[in-house]
């Protein structure tokens, strides 16, 4: 990210991957969520830490295991499609790292 690109946000697949971002951000000397906004995805443990305050969007990892077993013994079973979407629900975890954008 040059410091000529103006980037309101970044969503990041996995909380590890955002928080990287973070350290990144501030090192450019932005700031969070003043300048960019940050988020990421699983909600791990440390995405609550003071000094990271992570936005993130958390999904049941328990419903997603259940759902890729079912789909394994439907593929060892024979009884599976070539394509299937799976939705699992989640939910966003609002904390420090993001700000609504300033007209």
């Amino acid at each position: 990210m040059s410091r000529r690109e103006k980037i309101d946000c970044i969503f990041c697949a996995n909380d590890i991957i955002a928080i990287g971002a973070m350290e990144g951000i501030r090192k450019m000397g932005l700031r969070i969520p003043n300048d960019v906004s940050v988020a990421g995805c699983d909600n791990i443990y440390v995405s609550a830490w003071p000094s990271f305050s992570l936005t993130t969007w958390e999904h049941s990892t328990e419903e997603m295991v259940e759902e890729a077993v079912r789909l394994l013994v439907d593929e060892i079973a024979g009884e599976t499609k070539e394509y299937k979407t799976v939705v699992v629900k989640g939910s966003l975890v609002i904390r420090d790292s993001v700000a609504r954008k300033q007209a």
